[in-house]
């Protein structure tokens, strides 16, 4: 009997295993981390997939939230009907549009979305997903999402002032973060600028071919020349 028994439970053990070797399997309607690092060829899909940061802050995106920001100043007048003679300034007056609980302007949810995804990048190369690829190729490849995560921000603090600096790279917040305080502008702009920085060490000079368009060292550092300027003229800081 005692036979029988510890037959029957070696049985039932060596069908649990088989049950969970064929239920961990990645998952076929969305790319797991084996995927995305499997290869550089992949990472670069993954890091393009970024770039949609900046179109989502681009003046020719007129979407609800960023209302053809650049009329709101100096930077440029438009011609079309609606929005002519600076009428799109006039929207600061309007109470439905601008008051202390509302801002037209507001990217909040957008960026913090993306910077979600940015951090996880950043938290799956900390975790070793990427350690089989080329150390420099994914050098430069980190240092495209470190640019677009301090953009991100950059875009924040401009309509916000002081943010949130969510910026571990070695975890992603959850609930348990959810209510870290407010940097101060000063804080935000000098990490902003810092990452630039970072980022312009680490990207090539070129990208040729059906890669050109990518960021470059020269286009990390013009953006970041004018961005310190701002930063000086809005806090006087860096």
């Amino acid at each position: 009997m005692k036979t029988k028994n510890l037959l029957l439970g070696l049985a039932l053990s060596a069908l649990a295993l088989q049950s969970c070797n064929v239920l961990d399997i990645d998952p076929t309607d969305t790319y797991s981390e084996s995927t995305a690092y499997a290869s550089i060829k992949n990472l670069d899909l993954y890091v393009k997939s970024f770039y949609g940061v900046f179109y989502s802050n681009a003046d020719i995106n007129v979407g609800a939230n960023l209302a053809m920001d650049d009329g709101v100043s100096d930077l440029i007048k438009y011609s079309w009907f609606n929005v002519a003679e600076g009428s799109v300034n006039k929207l600061f007056y309007y109470d439905n549009m601008m008051s202390p609980d509302g801002n037209y302007r507001s990217n909040w949810d957008g960026m913090y979305e993306q910077i979600r995804r940015f951090n996880e990048y950043f938290y799956d190369v900390h975790s070793g997903f990427a350690d089989k690829l080329d150390s420099d190729q994914l050098a430069i490849r980190t240092a495209e999402v470190r640019f677009m995560r301090a953009f991100a921000y950059q875009e924040l603090v401009l309509r916000h002032g002081g943010v949130i600096l969510r910026i571990n790279e070695d975890r992603v917040d959850d609930h348990n973060q959810r209510a870290q305080a407010r940097s101060s502008e000063d804080d935000c702009w000098t990490f902003i600028l810092d990452e630039y920085e970072k980022a312009a060490q680490m990207l090539p000079e070129e990208w040729t071919g059906s890669e050109a368009g990518r960021l470059t060292k020269g286009g990390c550092l013009w953006h970041e020349s004018p961005c310190r300027s701002l930063c000086q003229a809005l806090a006087g800081c860096c």
